[in-house]
């Protein structure tokens, strides 16, 4: 019992953790269509309802948006406006400097939340990409709490997940769980899947994906 007590608490308290990271990026993505800005948010909430169909059954340690590169200067205006803070150094105090980050992305921070905002799926480093006109053109919804919220298309999410593991080496048991569970609820294409896969050059790093889950 006194496990099962200890497991009750942290479930209700990742719930809530949880719940009002959603209420923001609720209150993010309405600022950023107000200006224009299409952003998509990757993992996060849309993972954890997707795959477990509850917010307490995946931990969540920040927001992360995918932009349009010429979006990027307009949204980090308007999360300064909300009172985020820029965690990520840049060398010099330019909006050139910004778009020098490797891992193509910055970070902000507001007490208690982080939010990541990339402009490419995968760093510059990495020896393919993602981003592609069918990236966005291919784009869906997912519906939380009555409200749909714009997700990528199930394919290029699974391609996301794979690719997301492999950068950081699959370090953490969560990151095959979540592959593995999307595997099994999520209606994936796989033939397009394959596809994607064979354009970009990245089969071994989805078969690695597939092989661990």
């Amino acid at each position: 019992p006194s496990i099962l007590d200890s497991w009750k608490s942290r479930y209700e308290a990742n719930a809530a953790n949880s719940l009002a990271l959603t209420g923001q990026l609720f209150s993010l993505l309405a600022k950023f269509q107000r200006q224009n800005i299409q952003a998509i948010p990757v993992k996060g909430p849309l993972l954890a309802l997707s795959v477990y169909n509850d917010l307490g059954l995946r931990t969540i340690r920040d927001l992360d948006f995918v932009l349009r590169p010429e979006h990027v200067l307009a949204a980090r205006d308007i999360l300064a406006a909300e009172g985020f803070q820029m965690l990520t150094a840049s060398h010099w105090p330019s909006d050139a400097a910004l778009f020098r980050s490797v891992n193509a992305e910055f970070t902000v921070y507001r007490d208690p939340i982080q939010v990541d905002v990339h402009w490419r799926l995968l760093p510059s480093y990495f020896p393919f990409q993602m981003d592609s006109p069918a990236l966005w053109e291919g784009c869906t919804t997912q519906t939380i709490a009555g409200r749909q919220i714009p997700a990528f298309s199930p394919e290029h999410q699974l391609l996301y997940l794979a690719a997301h593991g492999a950068k950081h080496y699959w370090a953490r048991l969560q990151w095959v769980c979540d592959f593995a569970k999307f595997v099994q609820v999520v209606p994936i294409d796989w033939e397009r899947a394959f596809s994607l896969c064979r354009q970009g050059g990245n089969i071994r790093m989805l078969s690695h994906a597939l092989a661990l889950s």
